[in-house]
Parts: structure tokens; C-alpha cells; sequence
């Protein structure tokens, strides 16, 4: 007797609210973790640690603030609000700075939960991750199953203490057809719990949605004030207007709301796995200017000269210092090409350093992706059409170390004689 299992097509959206607040916050001495370990009730949405209390991130450089609690958020203070006008509206608003490099650490810890289950998480931000259901279906018996092996991986990790546990205690899971779907299941849904829109009644939970979900997606939010001024208020009045109003008033913005609002989204692709070299090294003391560049450098030595590195061109390098009272800084660089050359690494790193909001005490240089072997064999009779097929399967692979796999697509025949125009053609990844 065989058993068969659905396969229906499922992406699942773990979603933690206030990630990074959570984190710099459990950063803090008394930073306000429960000892249990145990985070936020079902209803609040930062968590124990953040019981009413009006506090953001300190904005980094010039730009605005970061992530707001819901305290903050009741008195009118918004994520990318200058300070002058935070405080202003909220003058009892707590800023505290970021802490990226703790949040990193903590949400690979999720991630690794999630991968512990078999998953393959596509990570969008910290905090934020999705995963294909189907190919679980098999090992945990359906979609309940797997939903229930991710409570409960979430749950184990959850016991410890300290930013990690603060966080998750939080998590919410959504599911849906796309990653919108998801993503708007998972905002909705209750802390340490799980909402499915259903397959057959998941368009009637979206089409009832306000309009303001669309911005989950920054490139949508300048979408909203017109269609409200025409006098769209939900995703279903959004649908009904179809997709030749969408796209000759808006654009390709109109046309993209319209497919992520039906669920038409490219699948979720797992992260790769990937080989990370890193350095660190700890300062004498707060240092910045050429002290810094100079400490840059012999990191940049120890990286090159790591027996990792095998020969290798490197194409992605991250940087990233703890700051002086606290807190922490990183940015990641993609070269233009891969290389190993010393001078031209150390100029596209040292030009983040001058973004750095206070002085640093440890200093961390990490190789994210390689690429080819240095050694490169060239031929005497290479014409012009080799050296523009060479260039630009670099600018290829320049674009997606930047923006991701599928930032370069193409459009290749499918059924040209086929009656529905969108069975005509297909996009495919750019070779």
C-alpha cells in the first residue's frame, strides 16, 4: 500500500518582527531578555524586551533611523524619519545603535535551524527568510508537517538566552503561493504561530487586504498615494483595474503590483553554499584615518595569503568593525572583476571606511564569494568577437555578485503559436 502526497506549491515566509532593534537592544548590559528565555507574548510584536518602550536604531552616516519599536511607532515615529523629526514628535525616543554584525550571527543561528529540517531559506533581509515547502513534503508528511518541524526547530533554538532568544520568541510563519503572499500571511499572523492562505480561498484574503500592503515592497510604496487618489483602498480594487490600466498609467511598477498581488513571482531559490574565508583583528585602541587603513591592509595581507583562498580570484568581500561604546559597522563591496590583486582590493575596501559613524576597536575583513583561479591562459589569436563575448560574460557575473541570480534574464520562445500571449514567450536565466 502506497501513500502520495499532495504536492502543492507552498513557499513559507519566516518573518521576525524588529530583528535588528531586538538585537542591539539584547546588545545593552540589561538588556532586558526574560530569564526563561522565553521572548514575546502572542500579541506584541517586539517582544518582552521592548514593553513599551519608545526607542529606534541611531541612524548610520547621514540617513535617517532605523527600525522603530511599537511604542515609538503609536507616537508617530517612522523607519527613515530624520532624528530632528523623531525627537521631535517623541521626545522621550531612546536611540540605540546597531548592532548588523550580532544580527548577522544571530540569524544564521535561525537559518541554521531552518536548514536543520532540510530547507533551503532565500534570506531577503535579517529577519526575514523563505523556503519552498514541496520538497519537504515527503520527509515531514505535507504541508502541517513541515510547518510543525519549523515550530519546533524554532522552538529548541529559541531556549537560549540573549539576542537570539528575544527574537524568535517572536517568529511568525506565513504561507502562500509566492513570497508576497507569504510575506503578508506572516505579518498577520500571531507570535510562535503559523497562517496559511489557503489555496482556494487565498484570493479572497488578498483581494480583501488594504492597499497600503504594497509597502512591503520599496519599489511600490510611490505606487500607493495615486491609487488611492483614483480611488483604489484594497488589492482586489488594485486587480480589477487589470493589467493594461496597471501598466499604461504606472509602468512597469503597475504591471509588477498586478503579478505579485495574483501570486506570479520567480521560485524561491535557496542560498548557495558558500565558502567564507575571514580575518579579524583586534586594535590597540579606537582608531580611524590612515590607522585604520593601515590596519586594513595587513588584513587584507592575511586574506590573501590564506591557504583557503587556493590560488583564487576573489569577486565579494565584506568589511566590518565593532565601534567604540558599542554597536557595530559592515558593508559589503563587489569588485567589478574578480581579482588578486593587492593595490585594486585595498582601494575598493578602504573607501567604505569612510562611512564609519565612530571611531573602531576590532576590524574584520571576510571573503563571500571567489572567483575563477588567478592564473589565466591567453591565446595569440584572440579576434574581437572573443574579447566581447569575454567582456561580457564578465559583466554577467559582475551584475549578479551585486544584485543576485536572477538580476540578468532573458526572453526565449515557448509556444510561439500558442492563442494566450504569455505562453508565447518564457524569461530564463541570462547565459
Amino acid at each position: 500500500m502506497r501513500t502520495y502526497v499532495r504536492m502543492e506549491r507552498a513557499v513559507i515566509c519566516l518573518y521576525i518582527p524588529r530583528f535588528e532593534l531586538l538585537c542591539a537592544l539584547a546588545a545593552r548590559p540589561g538588556g532586558g531578555d526574560r530569564p526563561d528565555g522565553r521572548g514575546a507574548g502572542a500579541g506584541d510584536e517586539g517582544g518582552s524586551a521592548l514593553p513599551g518602550r519608545a526607542c529606534a536604531l541611531a541612524p548610520l552616516g547621514s540617513g535617517g533611523i532605523g527600525e522603530v519599536s511599537a511604542a515609538a511607532q503609536a507616537l508617530g515615529v517612522r523607519a527613515g524619519m530624520r532624528v530632528g523629526e523623531a525627537l521631535a514628535r517623541a521626545p522621550q525616543l531612546e536611540l540605540l545603535r546597531a548592532d548588523p554584525l550580532l544580527a548577522e550571527r544571530c540569524f544564521e543561528r535561525v537559518l541554521g535551524a531552518l536548514e536543520a529540517v532540510g530547507a533551503a531559506p532565500e534570506v531577503e533581509r535579517a529577519g526575514t527568510a523563505y523556503l519552498r515547502a514541496e520538497p519537504l513534503y515527503r520527509l515531514h508528511g505535507g504541508l502541517d508537517g513541515v510547518v510543525r518541524a519549523l515550530q519546533g526547530s524554532l522552538a529548541r533554538l529559541a531556549r537560549a538566552r540573549g539576542a537570539l532568544a528575544a527574537s524568535v520568541a517572536c517568529h511568525r510563519l506565513g504561507v502562500g503561493r509566492s513570497r508576497f503572499h507569504a510575506l503578508l500571511a506572516a505579518r498577520r499572523a500571531r507570535a510562535r504561530r503559523a497562517l496559511t492562505f489557503a489555496p482556494g480561498r487565498a484570493e479572497r484574503h488578498i483581494a480583501a487586504l488594504p492597499l497600503g500592503a504594497l509597502a512591503l515592497r520599496a519599489e511600490l510604496v510611490e505606487l500607493i498615494e495615486p491609487l488611492a487618489e483614483l480611488g483604489v483602498a484594497s488589492l482586489g480594487e488594485l486587480l480589477a483595474l487589470g493589467p493594461q490600466a496597471l501598466g499604461e498609467r504606472f509602468g512597469r511598477a503597475g504591471l509588477l503590483a498586478y503579478d505579485l498581488v495574483r501570486g506570479h513571482e520567480q521560485p524561491v531559490c535557496g542560498r548557495p553554499a558558500a565558502e567564507r574565508i575571514e580575518e579579524q583583528l583586534t586594535l590597540a585602541g579606537p582608531l580611524t584615518g590612515q590607522a585604520l587603513e593601515h590596519a586594513l591592509s595587513l588584513l587584507l595581507d592575511r586574506l590573501l595569503a590564506h591557504p583557503g583562498r587556493r590560488a583564487r580570484s576573489i569577486r565579494t568581500l565584506s568589511v566590518a568593525a565593532a565601534l567604540a561604546g558599542g554597536g557595530s559597522w559592515r558593508r559589503q563591496i563587489a569588485l567589478r572583476s574578480a581579482s588578486a590583486h593587492r593595490e585594486q582590493i585595498l582601494l575598493a575596501v578602504s573607501r567604505p571606511l569612510l562611512e564609519l559613524p565612530a571611531p573602531a576597536e576590532r576590524l574584520t575583513l571576510a571573503v563571500e564569494r571567489f572567483g575563477a583561479p588567478v592564473a589565466e591562459q591567453l591565446s595569440l589569436t584572440d579576434g574581437l568577437r572573443a574579447q566581447r563575448s569575454a567582456r561580457l560574460r564578465e559583466a554577467i557575473s559582475q551584475v549578479r555578485a551585486a544584485l543576485g541570480v536572477n538580476s540578468l534574464l532573458r526572453i526565449a520562445p515557448l509556444e510561439e503559436g500558442s492563442r494566450a500571449p504569455e505562453r508565447r514567450f518564457i524569461l530564463t536565466p541570462r547565459e
